[in-house]
């Protein structure tokens, strides 16, 4: 017996002698049952049309053509029992005409199909209670029909407790229950005016209300309400709203007590849109921007997916907004594959696996408190854990309150986040640093078998230093999700904060310190000398050659590192060193364990002993390994950065970084004069608006329209500042990609405001006491 996701009318043509319907349980979930090589290749063929097949654990093909030998039998037998006229009204799940005193009906229930959504249909009943051994006719329920589905029995759950809790669903439902009969010599009483114990009665959030009626599709997601098609092209957008309020779940998510939505929510995100536009994979999808949640600020979401290529490939990008603003924020991006839908991977016949020892996990989740990661009771779904060698095993679930909805989602956020939890025991074991956790940023391959899980089977494979395979089955060993890698970047608890507020707060700073010892042996990889040059066109060249580089090594899929060896870069001595490294870091980002960044001093470096320590970049100098750490630093001085009654000049200054630091410098640093530029100048959108609110402030300002890039413009402008002090280069203009699509085009859109403007005001400037670049080669 086969469970698919397809039509009966889909399935119907697909039958032969051997195989037939067992069972209609919604609008697109059929089961298909019979002679076993028959019925597999009857999923096959709906699996290679993109549908999902579940093939069953049963002993039998029940309700196929394979029980016709044993109905006479079955028959005989059923015509010794009495039978009576039922108490309660019955609606058959075979015929609209049941007779459930005659032999034959129960005959028929042999062999006929389950018309479960038939059944549903031929009611006007509102609210159903399912006595049984579980809750699989209310899940089937819930995607089939409008009404309220309440089970009695719950599998491994209290059965008192469970029956109890069924009772007061169905009170809620608006059902007439005899409650003396529940509970002898009760009574009811009135609810008090107020929550005690500072809990709501009431349910939180806002009813999204008729979509259909604005020309909105309904999703029936918890997250995305609605989905609308672009008319113009062949792309979906799907919408919603995300508060702490109306999903309480999402607060017990909080990191140093900010509650950020978990980037498995992105994975369920991404994967719903794949399944309206008919993808079976998420062929990768990067985290590029925490997305942070408020108690008091709902959050609007938008899900775009592109038009496909020549390959069917749809790429996916997930947005925000604050509810009442204007600017949206990507927060995730990939791409969407419509590939064969995999075979699922063998349930595993024996949990834990044979040789897995288990590891002590009753203190875990305040070891990771003193990480910094405040996981609260909705996300502590850690059970047991096992290892056998590198591998890692997991048990976990939901708890119950997140259980019930468990079905709405591919897999909960909550439970495939507690999945990955288990990782941090791998990479914790890996000699990873005192005071560091990781976060996954970086999926790849992920494939979704079933729906609706509340615990799991998790296999965690290592896949390099920093990044494991996922296999996550039911209870049953049955495959629900798969992700052939997934990739995480460390976090410390310095760099998520802890500093103190005031003029006097600590900052960060990057230290240089001796690399850790390493006894292994440094992996295959081959060297790339980057050529040091200090001028906008050594810049360009080098960040351009470099760029080809890596598009080469990723196209040839080449299993050894490139390492990039810079002279000068670290130490600012080589600005065409420095550009390669901001582009390469974006690199490692998106292809982790790929490329290495090594600067040195030295003629012949000894780099198969810095690559042997696994660090992404490092530097070699005086015969010294060191690498790159964040710590803090307290400003020093009397805060004094420049003579207030000089003029400090801000290039790109009526954009909103730009802003903030004109803001900074008049209320923090007492700065008198100020001269914004940008290509716009007065013109630009809320120009007068900053004008206006800096002159209130007590400065004088002037908002020019200047380009930085044309050398003979800026030296017009520079010539008519009096007393220029300072300047602050925030030009830049925003072209981005990942490191597979950047263009050598894009590179240089980006490079000439940041190098060939910062260049023209670097000659043409004397000496000042205070030039700030912000820059970005590549994002």
């Amino acid at each position: 017996m086969v469970a698919v996701q397809a039509t009966e009318d889909e399935v119907t043509p697909l039958l032969s002698e051997r195989v037939g319907v067992a069972a209609v349980n919604g609008p697109q979930s059929v089961v298909v049952s019979g002679d076993e090589t028959a019925v597999l290749a009857v999923a096959d063929e709906l699996a290679d049309r993109g549908r999902r097949t579940k093939q069953l654990t049963v002993s039998h093909a029940f309700h196929s053509p394979l029980m016709e030998p044993m109905l006479d039998q079955f028959r005989t037998i059923a015509e010794t029992i009495t039978y009576h006229e039922p108490n309660l009204p019955i609606i058959s799940t075979v015929t609209t005409d049941a007779d459930l005193q005659h032999p034959d009906y129960w005959v028929d229930q042999v062999r006929q199909p389950v018309r479960f959504t038939h059944a549903l249909h031929t009611t006007n009943a509102t609210t159903f209670l399912e006595i049984g051994p579980d809750a699989v006719l209310t899940a089937m329920g819930q995607q089939t029909a409008e009404a309220e589905f309440v089970p009695a029995v719950r599998k491994d759950r209290d059965e008192a407790r469970t029956l109890v809790e069924a009772v007061g669903a169905l009170i809620a439902a608006g059902a007439t229950v005899d409650t003396g009969t529940l509970f002898a010599g009760a009574e009811l009483v009135e609810l008090p005016t107020y929550a005690f114990q500072r809990r709501a009665y009431w349910l939180r959030g806002q009813a999204a209300g008729d979509v259909g009626a604005v020309g909105l599709t309904p999703t029936g997601h918890p997250l995305l309400g609605a989905l609308l098609g672009v008319a113009d092209a062949d792309r979906l957008v799907l919408t919603g709203r995300l508060s702490p309020g109306a999903h309480p779940w999402l607060a017990d998510h909080a990191v140093l007590d900010t509650v950020l939505l978990p980037g498995t929510a992105f994975v369920e995100l991404a994967a719903r849109a794949a399944e309206h536009t008919g993808h079976s994979v998420i062929e990768e999808l990067t985290l590029r921007a925490p997305l942070a949640l408020t108690a008091e600020h709902a959050v609007d979401l938008q899900v775009w997916t592109g038009p496909p290529d020549e390959h069917d490939r749809r790429s996916v990008e997930v947005y925000s907004r604050a509810a009442d603003g204007d600017e949206w924020t990507c927060h995730a991006a990939g791409v969407l594959a419509a590939e064969p839908v995999a075979t699922p991977v063998p349930a595993d016949a024996e949990w834990p696996p044979a040789g897995a020892e288990p590891v002590t996990v009753g203190d875990f989740y305040d070891w990771l408190l003193a990480r910094g990661f405040c996981y609260g009771p909705a996300f502590q779904g850690v059970q047991e854990v096992w290892r056998r060698g590198e591998e890692l095993f997991a048990r976990v679930s939901l708890r119950e309150e997140e259980q019930a909805g468990a079905a709405r989602f591919g897999v909960h956020p909550a439970l495939l986040d507690a999945a990955m939890h288990a990782m941090v025991l791998h990479l914790d074991a890996g000699g990873a640093e005192p005071g560091q956790a990781w976060l996954p940023f970086s999926w790849r391959g992920v494939r979704l078998h079933s729906r609706g899980a509340a615990a799991l089977r998790v296999r965690l494979v290592p896949d390099g230093a920093s990044a494991v395979r996922v296999i996550a089955s039911d209870e049953a060993g049955n495959p629900v999700l798969v992700a052939d890698s997934v990739a995480v970047r460390p976090v410390s608890t310095t760099q998520l904060g802890g500093a103190d507020t005031g003029p006097a707060a600590a900052l960060y700073t990057t230290d240089w310190v001796p690399a850790p010892a390493s006894g292994a042996e440094s992996p295959q990889w081959t060297e790339l000398r980057v050529e040091p040059g200090n001028d906008p066109e050594a810049v360009r060249t080098a960040t351009q050659n470099v760029l080809a580089a890596l598009h080469e090594w990723l196209a040839d899929d080449r299993p050894e590192q490139l390492v990039v060896v810079t002279r000068g870069a670290v130490s600012g001595t080589d600005l065409a060193g420095a550009a390669v490294w901001g582009l390469v870091r974006s690199a490692q980002t998106e292809h982790p364990d790929r490329f290495v960044l090594i600067d040195t001093d030295e003629p012949d470096p000894a780099l198969d002993t810095a690559v042997a320590t696994s660090e992404p970049q490092l530097a070699l100098h005086n015969n010294t390994i060191t690498v790159p750490r964040l710590t803090k630093t307290t400003p020093t001085g009397d805060g004094r950065l420049f003579d207030p009654d000089g003029t400090v000049l801000i290039t790109g200054g009526t954009g909103t970084l730009s802003a903030a630091l004109a803001r900074h410098l008049v209320t923090n640093h007492n700065a008198r004069h100020l001269v914004l530029t940008s290509r716009r100048g007065p013109a630009a959108p809320g120009a007068d608006t900053l004008h206006d609110e800096l002159t209130t402030l007590g400065a004088h300002v002037d908002i020019v329209a200047c380009d930085a890039t044309d050398r003979d413009a800026l030296a017009d402008l520079l010539t008519g500042i009096p007393r220029l002090t300072g300047v602050i280069h925030a030009a830049g203009v925003l072209d981005d990609s990942t490191i597979d699509t950047l263009t050598p085009e894009q590179l240089d859109t980006v490079l000439r405001p940041k190098v060939d403007a910062a260049w023209n005001l670097h000659e043409l400037t004397g000496d000042l006491d205070l030039f700030v670049l912000f820059s970005s080669v590549a994002s």
